[in-house]
């Protein structure tokens, strides 16, 4: 009977070992992938809820492409060599066409290595045309200002809106209004880390000066060796070179905010424009948690690392997007990821 028992001992101790060799073994690769140094920014999370860290790192201009943000960057579904920043090739971050302008302006390259506009004395950026300041002063933001010296072009609309009598742009709604205030949020339902949901809405837009979009979303910890991580992203198609290479058209403000379900122990928000974070946890809400903003055009994104003190990780996710300029009817695209 003593023989017995040490066999069922000794057989035990042996399943307790390789039980412990694969849990290791799954949390080194785990961390491995955390730690990734070919992903742009790190997402590490030492807080205490259920994962022992972040799932992944920040998003992926470019439709998600894995590249070195040290000296390559995405084109499309390709890795690129970062470039001279100059605009013959479309600055450092460029997919090889050089950088354009509208009328009364001229290309410029960033000092993160993008393209941008610089419009001749006595004419402003208004969306992505230089507008003359006499078309401001009078609330001209499209069609022809005719004054006693001649005519002046105000601007052209974007993405199919049209220059209305008062030479204001005539923007259509988009699917998800009316969302103009955070209790009108546009509900996007629950995210669960553990089956890595992904949604994209296309074709929303900012449709007056006073439309704002607000947008909601619940995390679900799924339990799956990480806490949970939400990405979001605005970006419109714009083909470059025959690659997707995602620019909105003019800057759009893109605001982000998590808030555990539960007590938060060191969540955190990042906002930023291609790979240059901008701003990170500058915004303490009471209701709405932890968040950041960013105002940009070259694929804007915030990245959300959940901590909190409770078993799980859960909490919610509120997105506002609105625009500092004057709407011209550019369309953007939403996509949000929880994984």
């Amino acid at each position: 009977m003593a023989w017995r028992v040490l066999g069922v001992a000794v057989a035990m101790m042996r399943f307790l070992v390789v039980l412990a060799m694969v849990t290791a073994c799954a949390t080194s690769a785990k961390e491995s992938a955390d730690d990734d140094p070919g992903m742009p920014g790190t997402g590490s999370n030492t807080g205490s809820g259920s994962g022992s860290g972040s799932d992944s790192s920040t998003p992926l201009p470019g439709g998600g492409v894995q590249c070195n943000p040290s000296y390559e960057h995405a084109c499309g579904p390709q890795c690129a060599m970062n470039q001279d920043n100059t605009i013959d090739v479309g600055c450092a971050m460029g997919c090889g066409d050089a950088c354009k302008s509208p009328p009364h302006g001229h290309p410029i390259c960033t000092e993160a290595g993008v393209c941008a506009v610089a419009c001749d004395s006595g004419y402003s950026l208004t969306g992505d045309q230089c507008v003359a300041d006499g078309c401001d002063a009078v609330g001209y933001s499209c069609g022809t200002l005719e004054t006693g010296t001649g005519s002046v072009d105000c601007g052209t609309c974007a993405d199919g809106a049209t220059c209305s009598a008062n030479h204001a742009c005539q923007i259509a709604r988009d699917s998800k209004e009316v969302n103009d205030s955070l209790a009108l949020a546009t509900s996007l339902g629950d995210y669960d880390d553990s089956a890595d949901k992904q949604e994209v809405i296309h074709g929303l837009s900012i449709d007056s000066k006073t439309d704002v979009d607000w947008f909601k979303l619940h995390v679900i910890d799924g339990f799956d060796l990480g806490n949970p991580d939400g990405y979001i992203t605005l970006s419109h198609t714009h083909v470059v070179s025959g690659s997707d290479v995602g620019w909105l058209s003019s800057p759009h403000q893109l605001t982000v905010w998590f808030k555990c379900d539960g007590d938060d122990n060191g969540s955190s928000v990042e906002c930023g424009e291609w790979y240059t974070t901008s701003d990170t946890d500058s915004l303490h809400d009471a209701s709405l948690g932890v968040g950041c903003t960013v105002n940009a055009t070259y694929l804007v994104w915030a990245h959300v690392s959940a901590s909190c003190k409770s078993v799980s990780d859960n909490g919610n996710i509120t997105i506002r997007v609105r625009k500092s300029g004057t709407p011209m009817g550019d369309t953007y695209d939403l996509t949000t990821k929880v994984e």
